[in-house]
């Protein structure tokens, strides 16, 4: 049994959680702009998607006692999105022919957060009134960019976020997302533990699932202070949960060219064997490592 979502004190943790002025994230959001809207293209894609996410959003919330209208409405916005950033898979597309098609996937990704540069007011642009929660980040950029891997394996596209509030929490949750409580505020079941049974609920109810996970548990740079290609730490979590529930996790570092959109490369995917903290934590900064090659050539080739 999870937290109470409609609890007082849940909400309000969910909107400081979510909170866009801590300076943190009004620096990483900076150099995040640097890094994307360098040319008229993107600056041009990322105003229309900003359009589209209110558009979806407008027509979830009119229609928020519909869970099968909310669930396709969000795979045809994450299709749509992913296609304006022109994401692509440029290395590693041939790995994902071991992954059966149409079957549950834990996608393993660096948090690189475009989605800060399409920001809406709930109030003034969706109509809907929450105290102190005066911006958002909608669902779908944090992770449509992941499209075409999802696409690959015949599957739909779903992510784990930090929960929202009220009635966006609640429409988070029918378009098939896993929530995660705000750390402040401790579960029963632990954090890992209520993720695992989100996911094992996913699988069951529709089985051709991939869920993004990110293991920087931030958006990259963010809370060393450094740039959007500078990863932090993975942690295990999102292991634990592939480990238990025996399916692929997928990892796939994702980078954005300004001038040819999302570039993503797939490493190879396994099935992650249950061991302890340690073997985890092995797993977890292996894959680091590895994206964080490929992003610094990336990074170097690009900007050379």
């Amino acid at each position: 049994m999870g937290p109470n979502r409609e609890d007082p004190s849940y909400i309000k943790a969910v909107v400081e959680e979510k909170g866009q002025s801590d300076p943190k994230e009004v620096a990483i959001r900076g150099k995040i702009r640097n890094a994307v809207m360098a040319e008229d293209w993107a600056r041009a894609a990322f105003s229309e998607i900003g359009e589209m996410q209110i558009r979806y959003l407008r027509k979830m919330i009119a229609n928020s006692d519909k869970p099968e209208f909310i669930h396709d409405s969000a795979q045809q916005a994450l299709k749509e999105i992913s296609r304006k950033l022109r994401s692509t898979i440029v290395e590693g597309e041939n790995e994902l022919a071991q992954v059966p098609k149409g079957s549950p996937m834990l996608i393993i990704t660096n948090h690189f957060g475009a989605y800060k540069l399409t920001s809406v007011s709930p109030r003034g642009d969706l109509g809907v009134d929450i105290p102190n929660y005066e911006a958002m980040y909608p669902y779908f950029m944090y992770f449509a960019a992941l499209y075409p891997v999802a696409e690959a394996v015949e599957d739909n596209l779903y992510y784990a976020s930090v929960d929202y509030p009220l009635i966006f929490g609640e429409i988070h949750t029918k378009a098939g997302y896993i929530y995660v409580p705000p750390p402040s505020l401790k579960t029963s079941e632990g954090r890992t533990g209520l993720l695992i049974k989100q996911t094992k609920d996913a699988i069951d109810n529709r089985h051709n699932v991939a869920i993004v996970n990110f293991p920087e548990g931030g958006t990259s740079g963010k809370y060393s202070g450094l740039g959007p290609y500078d990863l932090s730490p993975f942690k295990k979590g999102g292991y634990v949960i592939a480990a238990n529930l025996g399916i692929y996790a997928v990892p796939v570092a994702q980078y954005f060219d300004k001038s040819e959109g999302f570039q993503l490369k797939v490493l190879k995917p396994f099935i992650p064997p249950q061991t302890d903290r340690k073997g985890y934590e092995q797993m977890a900064e292996g894959n680091r490592k590895e994206m964080q090659t490929w992003l610094d050539e990336r990074v170097k080739i690009t900007e050379s």
